[in-house]
C-alpha cells in the first residue's frame, strides 16, 4: 500500500506542489505516510520558502484479511483405530486467499473411542516462498464433527435342557 495523494488548495495560482512519499506497507499494521520530498514550483523555480507548511501526516494501514474455514465431518463404526479428516475449504461467502497463498493443516483432531469430537484443524497460510503469512489473516472456523459410533454386536447364550438329576445345569456356549 502506497499513497501519494495530497491536497494543495491553498497554493497561489500558477504554483504547483510536487511531493513524494516513500512509505509502503504490505503486512498487517499501520505506519506513518511520511513525506520523502516536497517542492513548490513557480514555473521552474522552487518557491517553497514563501510558504509556511503545516504537515498533517496520514497513515497507511493494512487490516487482516477475514476468512472462514470450514472443516469436514466424518463418521465410522468403532474399529479400534484412530479417525481423522484433514479436509477443509473456505466458506462460500469468505474472501479468497491472496493469490499465490496456500493453506496447510499443521495440527488436527482425532477420535478412536465411541463418541463425537469437533474436527479442529490448525491451519497455517504460506506465500509462494513458503513464508508463514497466517498473521495477515483473521481466521474464523466452522468445525465439522468426527463421530465414532458403537460397534453393534450381539451376544447370544446357548439354551440347554436336561432332566432333573440333582446336578447343576450349566452351559458356557454362546
Amino acid at each position: 500500500l502506497t499513497s501519494n495523494e495530497y491536497e494543495n488548495s491553498a497554493l497561489i495560482d500558477g504554483h504547483r506542489l510536487e511531493l513524494s512519499t516513500d512509505a509502503t506497507i504490505t503486512e498487517v499494521g499501520t505506519i506513518d505516510n511520511k513525506i520523502d520530498k516536497i517542492a513548490i514550483y513557480s514555473n521552474e523555480t522552487n518557491v517553497i520558502e514563501n510558504y509556511l507548511i503545516n504537515y498533517e501526516i496520514g497513515t497507511l494501514t493494512v487490516h487482516k484479511r477475514p476468512i472462514t474455514i470450514v472443516t469436514d465431518s466424518s463418521s465410522k463404526i468403532y474399529d479400534g483405530t484412530s479417525m481423522t479428516n484433514l479436509d477443509f475449504w473456505l466458506k462460500e461467502e469468505s474472501l479468497p486467499l491472496v493469490e499465490g497463498h496456500t493453506a496447510k493443516v499443521v495440527k488436527n483432531s482425532s477420535v478412536t473411542e465411541a463418541g463425537t469430537v469437533q474436527n479442529v484443524l490448525e491451519i497455517r497460510i504460506y506465500d509462494l516462498e513458503n513464508n508463514d503469512v497466517t498473521h495477515n489473516y483473521d481466521i474464523s472456523y466452522q468445525y465439522g464433527d468426527l463421530s465414532v459410533t458403537q460397534l453393534d454386536i450381539k451376544i447370544e447364550t446357548s439354551s440347554e435342557v436336561k432332566m432333573y438329576d440333582g446336578e447343576p445345569l450349566k452351559s458356557e456356549k454362546w
